[in-house]
């Protein structure tokens, strides 16, 4: 869009605006008054068994009178919980006596850490440097299984852990919970006395009643601003922070299929994670020749579309602490260790003679680093940097000869943030992105801006982000899209029953962050509209129910044509047994131009008016058997139509086993979709794309540190063409002689797609940091043009492909300096009969 389109643009909704502004009014909330609590030094010893008995505990200042934030805000607790805070030189240590009317009524299913099942638990939460925006979360189940996250303005972060202890025991009256919690685990202020922010919650599972010490008001934007306030902690010493954690991994993989080379792998790895405290406020994180064997496979779909898919990541390295480097949305850290930038023209630049022997299709990391924390002034500082090394494929001439051809140089991928937190829950944040490639390949450099400003109250805000991005280099071929921005703003009220938002968001056509991050769709104008209302408190049969509306207005950037308009809204409700249920409509009243189906700038496929509903229902998870249910409908003007559903049923048989299956059918009936380009026209095709999808989940978890969870996963999805257009230029279709028969009659551009995972995991956390794991997956991928088949059929000729294999035993262990340091010198005056 030119600028004098999107001033028009702008223009166009300035009335909506004013409207919002002048005639809602702004409802002030009263927000309760913060708690204080006194902390006690202790100069005991305190042995962390949950049993609370020491003297120690009965100096400490008692922490109680709990209030709900669910199911009912406001009200007091069902139950009483007594809280007392101690520290000393080493640690916090938090004894928590949570009453309850009997053992039996306290659940307690055993999970792996970091997840908390159907259980009672309760949490301590720490903002060591009050700025309301960042902390610490540290919870422990009645089963005594860990969570810890840390908090930011994104969420809650639990693949971050910390090295802690904890011990839980049940009685007749309730449960016991201690925690220990080191200073090496959490950043605090450099400082005599020390004034934090903190927060005491506990959640009585059977009555899905979840209170807090300092009242959480629902209807308040900001979890972090609601905490309390803890005194008395003073002159403790940020501890020296150095730990290193090497592994060894022992690895077999058999490949059961026809492809040269050697069927049976063995393989032998070592390396090592490094954390280092810089000072009180900054860490450096670092992973050596790292090895992510363990790390669950893929949900791998097949993609018709013109988009990339965008797959979680799931290497802990990468989701561990990484809150600071999503500002901006500039980071997608799967980047690091892609897919060869030239993997796929080696085919292509060897002789018909050759064959390809081995291509790895990812990237190999050598290292990576972190250092990021925040300083008292509430500066946040990160940075992040990985290399990865030459990657080559191997290919052999017909004497017998090998050689190797480059996929991908050794890169240098670089992250540098400054995150500045201001008054009233409000910040500004700055990022680059580099990527730096060895030789005559293109580098990539990214610069963005991230900020939200509230009002006093943390009622109203105004935000937004930016982003300019640029490609350079000496290369053998032109460099595309080399430049390029994208920016959006937006304004709302984020506190209150009811909320709204305004937005903004402009991506030119050129602007590609892809070395580094993710984007799909470009050289757009897009803005949303939006308002929602909910009820927290009960009324009638629920305990909470919601709404919300949005109306969104999609055109073109680089000149200004209409793309797509849409209506959305939906409903959700949750009733006083903990069943919850809601439905949405979806409407796209006005033939859209879809100008990226096409593939061809400024070519666009007239899309009908549609009309989407769905609706869900989940069922109360607290019992023995629960599930899931969704069902989404969608009908376009003409013949084709979208129909799918998803079956979830869990079934819980005691505290320690649970077996989940998901079931999903997709069924995109008639569809039109791109299909080829000739050399005259732009072909799409009808076809039926159906989908079926089943996982299932076995967790037996032995104890609080000890599971074993199994994993398997089949995708399958057909694509039948039956009809073929031509696009004309006013994106309406023609018929057209096109056909991709092969000689038996098969239309080639059918798809039978398979994809079968079976991901089987054993850890054993021997010591807090320390575990064991033995690892076995198995894949299987299958791709024909065989779309007549049956599901059992498919299924046997699926498990009958070529497929691999691969067994790895892993064992880590956690070696903290402070430990090492204290068992050392304790050996030393042994040694000196002391």
């Amino acid at each position: 869009m030119t600028n004098v389109n999107l001033y028009q643009f702008i223009e166009m909704r300035s009335f909506l605006q004013i409207i919002i502004l002048l005639f809602i009014p702004s409802l002030m909330i009263a927000q309760a008054e913060q708690r204080i609590y006194n902390a006690t030094r202790t100069d005991f010893k305190i042995q962390i068994d949950g049993e609370l008995d020491e003297e120690a505990w009965k100096s400490g200042e008692i922490a109680s009178d709990f209030i709900a934030l669910e199911p009912v805000p406001g009200i007091e607790a069902s139950q009483p919980s007594d809280i007392r805070i101690l520290f000393d030189d080493e640690a916090i240590y938090i004894g928590a006596y949570l009453k309850d009317v009997s053992a039996d009524s306290v659940l307690r299913e055993l999970t792996e850490r970091d997840q908390i099942g159907n259980s009672d638990w309760f949490g301590f939460i720490v903002d060591t440097y009050r700025d309301n925006l960042n902390g610490f979360e540290f919870i422990v189940t009645a089963a005594g299984v860990q969570f810890d996250a840390k908090l930011s303005i994104f969420g809650e972060d639990n693949n971050w852990n910390a090295v802690w202890y904890s011990e839980t025991t049940i009685t007749d009256n309730g449960w016991y919970c201690e925690m220990k919690i080191p200073y090496s685990a959490i950043r605090f202020p450099k400082k005599e006395i020390q004034d934090w922010n903190i927060n005491l919650v506990r959640n009585i599972r059977r009555n899905r009643e979840k209170v807090f010490w300092n009242e959480i008001d629902p209807i308040v934007s900001g979890f972090l601003t609601q905490t309390g306030r803890m005194h008395g902690v003073e002159n403790i010493i940020s501890p020296f922070r150095l730990s290193i954690t090497p592994y060894l991994a022992l690895g077999y993989q058999n490949n059961q299929n026809n492809e040269p080379g050697d069927q049976n792998i063995k393989s032998f790895a070592g390396g090592m994670d490094l954390k280092y405290g810089i000072n009180d406020a900054f860490t450096l994180d670092m992973t050596l020749i790292p090895d992510f064997s363990q790390v669950q496979s893929d949900n791998t779909i097949l993609n018709l579309s013109q988009f990339e898919v965008k797959y979680d990541e799931q290497r802990q390295f990468f989701t561990e602490g990484t809150e600071m480097f999503n500002k901006a949305d500039l980071i997608y850290f799967r980047r690091v260790g892609r897919t060869p930038l030239l993997y796929y023209d080696v085919e292509d630049n060897i002789d018909s003679s050759e064959t390809i022997l081995e291509n790895p299709d990812k990237q190999q990391l050598i290292n990576a680093l972190k250092v990021s924390g925040r300083q008292q002034n509430g500066l946040g500082i990160g940075v992040f940097n990985a290399v990865t090394k030459n990657m080559y494929a191997t290919v052999e001439s017909e004497n017998g000869d090998t050689r190797s051809v480059l996929t991908d140089p050794l890169t240098n991928y670089n992250s540098f943030v400054l995150d500045q937190n201001l008054k009233n829950n409000s910040y500004v944040s700055l990022i680059n992105t580099n990527v730096t490639r060895q030789g005559n390949f293109y580098n990539a450099n990214v610069l963005g801006t991230q900020f939200k400003f509230m009002d006093k109250n943390n009622m109203y805000g105004f935000e937004g982000s930016g982003s300019w991005s640029k490609k350079y280099g000496e290369t053998e071929t032109p460099i595309e899209n080399e430049e390029g921005y994208t920016f959006d703003v937006g304004l709302g009220k984020y506190s209150g029953n009811f909320n709204f938002w305004l937005v903004t968001e402009v991506i030119s056509e050129d602007y590609d962050r892809n070395d580094m991050g993710f984007n799909t769709i470009t050289n757009i104008v897009e803005s949303e509209f939006g308002l929602a209302y909910n009820i927290y408190e009960p009324f009638g049969n629920y305990n909470q129910a919601g709404s919300n509306l949005e109306v969104s207005y999609l055109n073109l950037y680089n000149n200004g044509a209409f793309a797509d308009f849409s209506i959305h809204m939906n409903t959700y409700l949750i009733t006083k047994e903990f069943n919850a249920y809601g439905f949405w409509v979806g409407i796209e009243p006005i033939k859209n131009h879809d100008y990226w189906e096409t593939r061809v700038d400024n070519r666009y496929y007239l899309e009908p008016e549609n009309y989407n509903f769905g609706l869900w229902y989940s069922s109360d998870y607290r019992k023995v058997f629960a599930f899931d249910i969704n069902a989404n409908y969608r009908t376009f003007n003409s013949d084709h139509f979208r129909l799918n559903l998803s079956l979830s049923p869990r079934i819980r048989a005691n505290d320690k086993l649970s077996f989940i299956l998901d079931l999903g059918s997709y069924n995109f009936m008639n569809d039109i979709g791109w299909v080829d380009e000739t050399t005259d026209d732009i072909i799409l095709g009808k076809r039926d794309q159906n989908t079926l999808e089943t996982t299932f989940n076995i967790k037996y978890t032995f104890t609080n540190r000890m599971g074993l969870n199994f994993r398997l996963r089949h995708y399958w999805s057909t694509v039948d063409y039956s009809e073929y257009f031509a696009l004309n230029m006013d994106g309406t279709l023609r018929p057209t002689n096109y056909s991709n028969l092969d000689s038996d009659g098969f239309d080639q551009n059918n798809i039978n797609f398979n994809i079968f995972n079976i991901d089987m995991v054993y850890k054993w956390v021997f010591s807090p940091g320390s575990e064991v794991n033995f690892i076995w997956k198995n894949i299987i991928q299958s791709n024909d043009v065989n779309v007549t088949i049956d599901y059992l059929e498919n299924l046997e000729n699926t498990l009958r492909q070529d497929q691999i294999n691969s067994f790895t035993i892993k064992v880590l262990y956690y070696l903290d300096y402070l430990w090492v340091k204290k068992l050392t010198t304790k050996s030393k005056r042994r040694k000196q009969g002391l």
